[in-house]
């Protein structure tokens, strides 16, 4: 999921750090009587304190510096005066709100001055009236805000809505129009009286809030109203009436899980770093000892071998229950078996090697040498270990590993070879000192070469808590390391998320057609889609049958997403507000729901109606597919509707406000609640948790909250976990958190303190005792006595402000210094000193220099040794080759099953020996080889593992290995040879091959008879090709009115009109060019490939005679019909050089000025230039495009027009 920044990127460089201790805050004032709490809401307790916030005071300010004077106006008045609110006479604050005129990043405020403690008086009261003008529009009323993921301008576009901003030391956002939260988000509709005077109350410790910038709660330096003048019409007055403020202490939201939250407060409160001796971290644990040490190496030379199982006993249904449901990742790594049991063998090979210096070997069966056998997967381990793989497959994560030593030897195992792999990396890390610490760094694996290295830990099993445990960073070798195991490659054991913000079909879809179903918002429906500011018309019942072709793709679905596939919100809340997309829809429970009177819940329900209707059509094409989607804005908390148990969301906890508190906490319940709504309703099961831990992460502690976090997701049965990003720097601190958090993953029960020091000890050898009191002093202090909400963005730079207020900076640089002194390991050394470097860029503000450091370009691989694997293989091609090409057939088909059966080589270095060479002087050396012989080798031996488990090949190669194997049979004249191997591929799948699929590879069948131009079988093969074409068009035809995709469907109908065009009529072609051209659901580019047809539409007498008065017609016709362009402007992720109808009208205009026809020449490009917006004087601005862009379509049109005697008019 794309990050977008949820609120006005006002700042882009450093916030102010202060320069000494800043005091907190101390609340003083009028004592005055205490309101009357929400108790629906809140735990009142005693004894309590009320304490009126002034009046006076206030006044208008610009935080962030005025606007030019000479244009700027802030349509702001206050005043003090006197209000009659519930019958009394009541002091109170009239605010007149006018149009105003300034720039976003700097916008006025009714500020008041006036420091006090939310920590200490945390409860906000006043009492407020909003006046609007009758007309306008929108507002929000009673209607509830959507309160997962929505930006500040989202609620301020509602004329009765204000922003209440509480303002500290920091950065003033407020001024760019994020005030802390917002007055319709903790009003008491309950309260309102006749007068329109309702009443406000806010936690502003532990409430959510409408921003995710919060404030320092014991810093609170006063308060603003924010409102945006700038959308009120000339003439209009919103007038604000705001009285009775006060803040209180005595009460709090009351937490939804209170013993949760007391034992992370007490754990907190109890909080203090280890520093004791760490040093045994560079030891093999205690626990899991073998009974005694084997060798692994001796002398720098291995002392073990590797035997690995790749036989077809490693495939998942023979360990896994079969008379059970599978989970959806299970499923997704069916046929990567082999693959990956193959990986975990050379990974573990590789690692072993580079600790110890050896060359430790690769074998399918023992050599018979006094070596430790290292036994790896399943099969070995079956007769002796039964019970550890019964229990590694019962259910849950998958990937868990067992390691076991026996007369001498040592198995490695999972129930699946990804777990094999995950017991290779902890075998290794846990007989040495290894740690896989820094990501995407050459040096950042640290570990000591020992040739004399004997194996001590190897008794255990492990099997992870969590399901999938990702990450969404690119460095999938860390996260394999470390046994995180999302996203990444099937092969390598991970998973990786197909589908993702893939919802609506403007994405793909760039026909003119699909823009009527852009969303409208405020009244006008968009010309252009992004990704960025619209979804589509869902609730029209004609846009899902356009839209499915594309989203999810169902009539080739399992070719390119074959388990499941999110069908996730596009990255943007602008939802449709035509009449059908704001016509009402009945609540599950009865409740009428429209926009104006519950918009969070109305737009939930109306994802989800859709989100249905999608699945419905999926589960009638491919039963039991599963459905994914992103929880995600108004999608996020479970609907008022009911959603099929066929549809897995991603929970998206867009915005959690508190990442430094858990899941749970009163500031996060609300995200609590929408956990547990999803799994109460049945999607438990299949739920993935989606946080977004990973963003804005530079220096703060995390571990310790996600522990508490996972614990709880465990308990309810959310067994996916998942961050987006991976940390904006490496070295400051988030490889020790990364580090610590995928551990947590694996075991949420795991003590974080001592993940810290084994992390520590092991990254920074001498110096951790150092780096423990750095990080250490930094964690104690960021729980304990840092009082600000932290979100996943870093604009507020909590930790630099936080060392700063508390004035830790001086004690922590003093920790580096001495971490710098101690340090001697070379590597260790290299990273205290990119430590010190980027943490004193970072407490300076120099973001640019801590960013550029986190992502230096990794060298490339070395090419590895051969292995004696691959010895093997090329003593085995060699033998088969020459058998080939003697043409001793039964003996080459033995030396090639010879070839493949060593799975230690991976499928697609023999299918390219075997496509490119062998089969080829096979072919032509034996003539009794037939096609039938190919095929059926290719199949058994061929195909890849998910052909086997998913029952379609969907392998992009396959159309060109057999064009490979066409060429050798085409090579000694075989026709039936070559139409075998091509009716063979377009029927490969038997009937689920879609139809799509079947009309473009009888094409390429067809294509290639005909391509076919050298030997003295040109003719039989032509011959052919006429033969087979009745069949050909036949299933063209039938093709272009099925299931598919447009352009398949267009690019059908074309080829059906070149081969049957010479029987038309000038009308028939001229219709059936236009069946395409004219198709407003065409793709621009095949609309395009149609236009280049309207010249020989308009031939007559035998093709003697063209009509160019026709043409030129014709072609206008086409270019003012629809915006075919296929410009950013309309195609979302286009081109702004390169239209489309400038293109055709510029080829015919060639086409009739090489003809010798100026005059038809001259009128197409009169005629044609304005109708597309060309024309004399025109401005080289345009939307989406640059000056530049505009530049070089004009430059061609004006090359045409010059030559043809013409210009812009």
């Amino acid at each position: 999921m794309k990050h977008i920044p949820l609120l006005s990127t006002c700042l882009f460089g450093a916030l102010a750090v202060h320069a000494a201790i800043v005091p907190v805050s101390v609340t003083k004032g009028e004592l005055v009587p205490a309101p009357k709490f929400d108790t629906a809401r809140f735990t009142v307790t005693r004894p309590s304190e009320t304490i009126a916030v002034p009046l006076d005071g206030w006044r208008i300010t610009w935080p962030l510096g005025e606007a030019d004077a000479a244009t700027a106006t802030s349509g702001v008045s206050v005043v003090k005066t006197n209000a009659i609110i519930r019958g009394s006479v009541t002091p109170a604050l009239r605010i007149e709100l006018t149009r105003g005129y300034y720039p976003d990043g700097s916008r006025p405020v009714v500020q008041l001055d006036w420091p006090f403690s939310a920590e200490t008086h945390n409860i906000l009261s006043f009492t407020a009236r909003v006046e609007v003008p009758e007309g306008l529009s929108p507002v929000i009323g009673d209607s509830p805000h959507i309160r997962t993921g929505m930006p500040s301008a989202f609620f301020e576009r509602n004329f009765d809505e204000f922003g209440v901003a509480v303002h500290d030391v920091g950065y003033a956002w407020m001024a760019c129009g994020v005030p802390t939260t917002h007055f319709r988000w903790h009003v008491m509709p309950a309260t309102r009286t006749a007068d329109g005077f309702e009443d406000f109350q806010w936690d502003m410790k532990y409430e959510d809030y409408s921003s995710n910038k919060s404030f320092v709660r014991d810093h609170a330096r006063g308060f603003a109203i924010v409102y945006d003048t700038r959308k009120i019409p000339d003439g209009k007055k919103v007038v604000i009436t705001f009285a009775a403020p006060t803040v209180s202490s005595g009460a709090h939201l009351t937490p939804s899980q209170p013993e949760r939250y007391a034992a992370w407060t007490n754990y907190v409160a109890a909080y203090k770093p280890d520093y004791s001796d760490s040093s045994t971290y560079l030891l093999p644990p205690e626990t899991g000892r073998l009974a005694k040490p084997l060798p692994l190496a001796r002398g720098g030379k291995a002392a073990a071998e590797i035997i690995v199982d790749l036989s077809d006993a490693l495939f998942l249904e023979n360990w896994f229950p079969t008379n059970t449901e599978w989970t959806t990742e299970l499923l997704q790594v069916r046929g990567y078996e082999v693959d990956c049991a193959r990986f975990a063998a050379y990974e573990l090979a590789d690692w072993l090697g580079k600790v110890t210096g050896g060359d430790f070997p690769v074998l399918l069966a023992p050599s018979g040498e006094k070596r430790t056998r290292i036994y790896l997967g399943a099969p070995f381990a079956k007769r002796s270990f039964a019970a550890d793989l019964k229990a590694l497959a019962a259910g849950g994560a998958t990937d868990g590993y067992a390691i076991r030593g026996k007369d001498g030897d040592i198995y490695i195992f999972g129930a699946r070879p990804a777990g094999t792999l995950n017991g290779c990396y902890a075998f290794v890390e846990n007989n040495t000192d290894l740690i896989w610490a820094f990501a995407n760094d050459p040096d950042g694996t640290l570990y000591t070469v020992n040739p004399d290295l004997d194996a001590v830990w190897g008794d255990v099993l492990s099997k992870p808590a969590f399901i999938q445990r990702g990450w969404g960073f690119a460095e999938g070798e860390w996260k394999r390391h470390n046994a995180v195991n999302f996203s990444g490659d099937y092969d390598k054991g991970q998973f990786h998320t197909q589908g993702g913000h893939f919802l609506c079909s403007q994405y793909y879809d760039n026909s003119a057609g699909i823009r009527r179903y852009n969303a409208m918002i405020n009244g006008r429906r968009a010309r252009g889609w992004s990704e960025w500011i619209m979804l589509a018309c869902l609730a029209d019942p004609d846009y899902i049958g356009h839209a499915v072709e594309f989203v999810p793709g169902i009539s080739d679905l399992i070719y390119h997403t074959p388990v499941h596939c999110i069908i996730g919100q596009d990255d943007n809340y602008g939802y449709c507000e035509c009449p059908l997309c704001t016509a009402p829809i009945v609540a599950e429970d009865g409740e009428v729901l429209t926009p104006q009177s519950n918009y969070a819940d109305y737009y939930g329900a109306w994802f989800y109606t859709y989100l249905n209707k999608v699945d419905d059509l999926i589960q009638a094409r491919w039963p039991g597919f599963r459905t994914g989607t992103f929880a995600y804005f108004a999608n996020a908390p479970y609907p008022r509707i009911k959603v099929n148990k066929t549809i897995f969301p991603r929970l998206c906890t867009y915005v959690r406000k508190a990442q430094n508190e858990p899941i749970f906490a009163p500031v996060n319940q609300h995200w609590w609640k929408i956990y547990n709504d999803w799994v109460k309703h049945g999607h438990g099961p299949n739920i993935m948790l989606y946080d977004y831990f990973g963003l804005g992460f530079y220096l703060k502690p995390k571990a310790e909250v996600l522990k508490f976090d996972l614990q709880a997701q465990r308990d309810i049965g959310i067994l996916r976990t998942y961050t987006e990003g991976g940390g904006y720097n490496e070295y400051m601190g988030v490889a020790d958190e990364r580090w610590c958090m995928a551990r947590l993953a694996w075991d949420p029960d795991l003590d974080v303190e001592q993940l810290h020091r084994y992390f520590n000890r092991r990254a920074y050898r001498e110096a951790a005792p150092w780096i423990d009191k750095f990080r250490g002093t930094i964690r104690e202090n960021f729980y304990k006595h840092f009082h600000l909400g932290i979100d996943f963005e870093d604009e507020n730079r909590a930790i630099p402000v936080m060392i700063e207020n508390l004035g830790l900076a001086a004690e922590l640089h003093g920790y580096l210094d001495k971490a710098r002194a101690a340090v001697k390991h070379p590597q260790a050394k290299l990273f205290v000193e990119k430590l010190i470097k980027d943490y004193d860029a970072y407490m300076a503000g120099d973001w640019k220099a801590v960013r550029a450091s986190r992502r230096a370009p990794m060298p490339k691989d070395a090419p590895r040794p051969p292995t004696i694997a691959d010895e093997l293989f090329e003593t085995n091609r060699v033998a088969a080759l020459a058998l080939a090409k003697r043409g001793e057939k039964r003996a080459a088909l033995a030396a090639m099953e010879k070839l493949v059966a060593d799975r230690r080589i991976p499928r697609g270095k023999y299918n390219s020996a075997l496509v490119s060479q062998i089969f080829p002087a096979l072919v032509g050396a034996a003539p009794s080889v037939t096609a039938a012989d190919v095929l059926a080798f290719y199949r058994r031996h061929c195909q890849p593992g998910t052909t086997r488990a998913l029952g379609v090949n969907s392998d992009r190669g396959l159309g060109g290995e057999i064009r490979r194997l066409a060429d050798a049979f085409a090579a000694r004249g075989d026709v039936d040879g070559v139409v075998l191997l091509y009716d063979e591929y377009a029927m490969w799948d038997g009937d689920v091959t879609p139809i799509a699929y079947r009309a473009s590879r009888a094409t390429a069948k067809i294509d290639y008879l005909r391509g076919v131009k050298r030997g003295p079988w040109v003719k039989a093969f032509a011959a052919r090709a006429e033969a087979e074409k009745p069949a050909w068009i036949a299933l063209l035809r039938k093709a272009s009115v099925s299931e598919g995709k447009p352009d398949s469907r267009g690019t059908f109908l074309l080829r059906i009109y070149d081969e049957e065009k010479d029987g038309m009529s000038e009308a028939e072609r001229e219709a059936a060019v236009d069946h395409v051209l004219m198709d407003d659901f065409m793709s621009c580019p095949v609309r395009y490939e149609a236009s280049k047809r309207i010249p020989g539409a308009h031939v007559q007498g035998g093709g003697s005679v063209t009509n160019w008065y026709a043409i030129e017609d014709h072609v206008i016709r086409a270019v003012a019909d629809s915006d075919w362009s296929y410009l950013y402007r309309t195609c979302y992720s286009r081109s702004s050089w390169n239209d489309l109808r400038l293109n055709a009208i510029c080829d015919m205009a060639a086409l009739a000025r090489k003809a010798g026809r100026l005059d038809v020449a001259r009128s197409i490009l009169d005629r044609g230039a304005p109708l597309l917006g060309y024309y004399a004087g025109m401005s080289m601005k345009e939307p989406n495009a640059s000056p530049g862009e505009v530049e070089k379509r004009v430059k061609k049109l004006d090359d045409e027009m010059e030559q043809c005697g013409t210009k812009r008019r």
